[in-house]
This record gives structure tokens, sequence and C-alpha cells, in this order.
């Protein structure tokens, strides 16, 4: 049955088979599978003219099917059998790679841990005290053992701010990474560096320096904020911080609004940014919301106009977003704030205003850039180019080996 089906001569320089399978089942009183099936189980045949391309294995090429005899086979043809070889010892270099990289992470985590030094907590800047308190505030843990849980860093509305912010502490020295941390927190990159996720690793405050318990420590920094205009860094931080905090909101509520109508994602970029501290030269937080969301809401009507052409209406908001306020201004309009519950703006802005300014909710309904000028330079954050397309992640932490 094997000689049978596998017989066949050349024809005209091809290969022709001497019988049809059909004809061969109906011979052995087979359905065509199953004679494949006891073909297989009689004999193994081979291709000749190819050959296993390891040096130490010149084994023809075997065959299952004569389909698999018509199909071209590549020059550096490998037999199973080494196959099964080249598999196990990529496994095994896999599993050496794997053991090296958890050692190196262990290592960079072990150093990211023994950066930890005391520091004297009455000798750090404002804005490091009116951070640390929020942390702390937001904290169940952190006055008792000054151990952070992931929610005491959700003070700002944008995952980027709020890493910034831990990612800035621990620069200084006021943030320590807990041994206890996932090596998962740890990335590698190219030519030797590392990254670190901020959301992943466990935070916790660094001791103070005299030896202070944490509950004292919260009440040191919550005496440097009360300083208020006592303090020589008080006005440059309140003009500095309201921007801040400023446009960190009206991006994010931009990117908020524009995620209601399902298009894709937008990736703010430096026009953007200048667009929205035009605005907030003018108005105050919640105001500068209900421009953003008007310039959003006539983007989405542009976008399903039969008269519209031309590129994605949302590449113009920031321009209307800009024509919004300048007609506002020459028509003296009354911008209406947009206010969420006072309990549900961000912790870090409901202190700023509460505890550091204590205007509390009228300030942040009024407070806008013309009454804290500063230098109009680009904020520390960064962003993309408002074409491109969002990465859904924000590289932090980034560290030579």
């Amino acid at each position: 049955m094997a000689f049978d089906y596998w017989a066949g001569y050349i024809k005209d320089s091809a290969w022709v088979w001497a019988e049809p399978v059909r004809e061969i089942a109906l011979r052995y009183r087979l359905k065509d599978s199953v004679l494949l099936q006891k073909v297989r189980e009689a004999a193994t045949a081979f291709d000749l003219s190819t050959r296993c391309s390891s040096p130490d294995h010149d084994m023809p090429r075997v065959l299952s099917s004569r389909g698999e005899f018509r199909m071209p086979c590549a020059r550096d043809f490998v037999c199973e059998e080494c196959k099964d070889q080249l598999r196990q010892q990529r496994f095994r270099e896999e599993e050496e790679r794997a053991k090296v990289l958890l050692w190196k992470k262990r290592a960079f985590l072990a150093s990211l841990v023994a950066r930890t030094t005391p520091i004297d907590y009455a000798s750090i800047s404002y804005a490091d005290a009116v951070v640390v308190y929020s942390i702390m505030l937001a904290s169940n843990l952190a006055c008792e053992s000054g151990r952070l849980e992931g929610s005491a860093f959700r003070l700002c509305p944008s995952d980027a701010m709020n890493e910034s912010l831990a990612t800035e502490l621990f620069a200084k020295g006021i943030l320590a990474v807990g041994d206890d941390s996932s090596l998962d927190c740890i990335e590698v990159l190219e030519r030797g560096i590392w990254e670190y996720k901020v959301s992943r690793i466990s935070w916790s405050l660094t001791n103070d320096s005299r030896g202070l318990p944490f509950s004292e420590v919260f009440q040191l920094v919550s005496e440097v904020i009360d300083r208020r205009k006592s303090h020589s860094q008080f006005e440059t931080f309140v003009r500095a911080f309201w921007w801040k905090i400023a446009v960190d909101d009206a991006l994010y509520f931009l990117i908020t609004e524009i995620r209601k109508f399902r298009f894709p994602e937008y990736q703010c970029g430096q026009k953007t940014e200048r667009a929205v501290r035009y605005a907030l030269k003018f108005y105050s937080i919640p105001q500068v919301r209900n421009l953003i969301r008007q310039a959003v809401g006539y983007a989405a009507q542009l976008s399903v106009s039969r008269h519209h052409y031309g590129q994605h209406p949302f590449i113009a908001i920031p321009g209307l977003i800009i024509g919004k306020v300048d007609r506002a201004q020459s028509s003296d309009w009354s911008i209406f704030p947009v206010l969420s519950r006072w309990e549900d703006e961000p912790l870090l802005t409901r202190v700023f205003f509460d505890r550091v300014l204590r205007t509390g909710l009228q300030g942040f309904r009024e407070t806008c850039g013309k009454d804290l000028p500063i230098d109009e330079a680009v904020s520390p954050l960064r962003f993309g180019d408002e074409a491109g397309k969002s990465s859904g992640r924000q590289v932090l932490g980034k560290t030579d080996a």
C-alpha cells in the first residue's frame, strides 16, 4: 500500500504519480484519509534531494504526504530532530537571560532602596511641604508608619502630573523606595538605561533626621504651610503653583471632553498648551473648562458637517479656544464656571485654595492668571504634537544602570 501511494516517475522533466490517491483507496476499500494514515504507519518516505542543513546531521527531509513533495523547501532546511534541539537550546538561553535579567532588576531595585537617607523636614521647600502634606492627608498609613498607598498619589487630575510629583520628591530624597516593591515596576531599555514605573513602586516617606515620628512630621509640614506670607518662598510658590495645577487641569479636562465623542486619542502639544495658558490669563480654572467645552463641542459639530473639508477638526481646537477667549473679552461675556462638588475636585487643588491661599471655593472660581502674573515660559510638563498618536504610557524615572 505504501509503495502504491508513493510510486511515481519523471515525465517531461516533471514528477508524475503512478496512480491517483482515490484509485488506490478504492482498491483497498478505504477512505482517502484512512489510506494516508495506514501509509504513514507502514513506512516513512524521504525526499533525498533535500537534506538537513545541520553539518552534524545529514538527514533527508521526511515526507508525510504527496502534497509536501511538491512544496518548495527552503535552502536552510532543518529536520525535526534538529529543530527540537534548537528549540531546547533557545529555551535554555531564554532561561539564562531571564535569570540574568532578574538578577539585574534586583540589583537595580536595591540601588533605589539604598538611596534613602534621613532628611530634615523643617528645611524642605514650601512647595515640597505642600505636596508632602497633601500626600499624608490622602494616606491612611503615612502618619503611623510613613508607608504610602497608591491612592495617596492621586493629587492632580492627570496621572502624568501625579507621577511627576512623586519622581521629584524621590529625586530630592523625600520619598523612599520600599524593598518590597515588585520587580515588575522595572523595565530594561537600550544601552544600559533602566526605567521604573512610579505607580507600581511601594513608596514610603523618608525618616526624619532628628528621629521625629511621622505624626510629628505631619504637624511640622503643616506649620511650614501655615507660615504663608512669612515664608520667603510663599509668593513665588503661589504664582508658579497656580499655573502648574491650572494648566494640568485644563489639559486633562480637554482630553476628557474629547473622549466623550469617541474620536481618536488627542495628543496635547505646545500649541494646545499655549492656547490654554492664554485662556488662563483672563479666566479662572473652572471658567476655562467652560471655554474648552465650547471649543470641543464646536469641533465635534464640524466633524459631522458636510461642508467641512481638510484636516480633522480637532486640530483646530487651539485656535478655537483662543478665538473664544478673544470674543469673550471683546464682548464682555460672562463665562460661567464648570464645577464639580468641591469634595470631588483634586486634593492638591483643594489644599492649595483652602490651606495655602485660604480663599476656598470662591478663590477657585475667581482666580485667574492676570491676578498672579509670572513669566510665561513653557511649563515643565511635556506633551507631544497634536497630530501624534497617544502612546498610552508615561515614561518615568529613567536612570543610568
